[in-house]
């Protein structure tokens, strides 16, 4: 007998779900995986999660480890499964899960996938530079606001910047500066400022340049901190070095080498480098070199830990977000 709570056929309440999934994006969060909290911080329905959680783990889709973070199990099975269209159901799962979440149309399906590897990005990303609470921090091309957000969750005072920003953004709370750096940079000194999926948009001169003037700009324990592909030796780097090519006429993609030698002309040096597995993303945190010591110009190479993958571990590379 089917429960006397449903109304429907349990398959309706299936296909509810796999719904949801494809329209929040869900899984691709929990690819490397993810704890509920930073799935909260993203802006799915805490109410929902656990529940929906535990379902996917009865049907093999999905996993917790010891320290809370939840894993993607289901391959591609929620994709191939069917779903609902554009008619949901079962009270549209509040509004398909949320992330601002109703279903998109089909057009912009894409940029869903793109905007849910950026929080991927900056989750790993805010992980590995805990704490942050009570520091100052610039997000130089913040563009949605993911990686602010996330600072401004963790109890820092982030200042968005960028030349142009969409709708809703600056989000409530964080205060935005509609400019270009290379013209104008927020004054100040800050305890951290990030250039997130920013340098591959410019040739070596301007980085340089940009390098330069971060520096001035951090406090005497200040991090700068480079997030982006930067390991050439992966296919996913050498994917995304042709992407490059085809979308930033003016850019380039770096090697971890290239960017410890132009940090080191700027009197930086790297103080951590650090590779996310799953999806080859790489972050380098830079430091102001400690005074007396001449800038070294040598450009010896730093490589990210892991940077050599055997072929059959390669993941899906990630597109440039517009």
């Amino acid at each position: 007998m089917w429960a006397d709570w449903a109304s429907k056929p349990r398959e309706h309440y299936r296909a509810c779900i796999v719904e949801a999934l494809k329209s929040s994006r869900l899984p691709l969060f929990l690819e490397s995986g993810v704890t509920m909290a930073e799935l909260v911080d993203a802006g799915f329905s805490a109410r929902l999660l656990e529940p929906l959680l535990r379902i996917l783990a009865w049907w093999g889709w999905a996993c917790q480890d010891g320290r809370g973070h939840w894993y993607w199990t289901g391959g591609s099975a929620w994709l191939e499964r069917p779903g609902l269209g554009l008619d949901h159901g079962w009270h549209d799962l509040p509004k398909l899960l949320s992330r601002q979440g109703a279903a998109r149309t089909a057009g912009l399906v894409e940029q869903e996938t793109l905007a849910a590897r950026s929080e991927q990005l900056v989750i790993w990303l805010i992980r590995e530079l805990l704490p942050v609470q009570g520091q100052t921090w610039l997000d130089i091309g913040a563009g949605r606001g993911q990686f602010s957000r996330a600072l401004q969750a963790r109890g820092a005072s982030p200042t968005m910047v960028d030349v142009v920003f969409g709708p809703d953004t600056p989000p409530p709370g964080i205060p935005g500066l509609q400019r270009d750096v290379f013209e104008e940079f927020p004054e100040g000194r800050y305890d951290g400022i990030a250039l997130v999926r920013f340098v591959e948009s410019f040739p070596e001169h301007q980085v340089r340049s940009l390098l330069h003037t971060c520096r001035q700009h951090l406090k005497p324990t200040g991090r700068l901190v480079l997030a982006g592909y930067f390991d050439g030796a992966s296919e996913e780097g050498l994917l995304f070095s042709l992407h490059v090519a085809l979308t930033q006429p003016r850019g380039r993609t770096y090697q971890v080498s290239d960017l410890t030698r132009i940090a080191r002309s700027t009197e930086l040096v790297v103080a951590r480098s650090i590779r996310e597995p799953a999806f080859g993303y790489c972050a380098m945190v830079l430091e102001r070199q400690p005074v007396g010591e001449p800038p070294d110009r040598s450009g010896g190479e730093t490589e990210c830990p892991g940077t050599r993958h055997d072929p059959d571990e390669v993941r899906q590379p990630r597109a440039v977000l517009p």
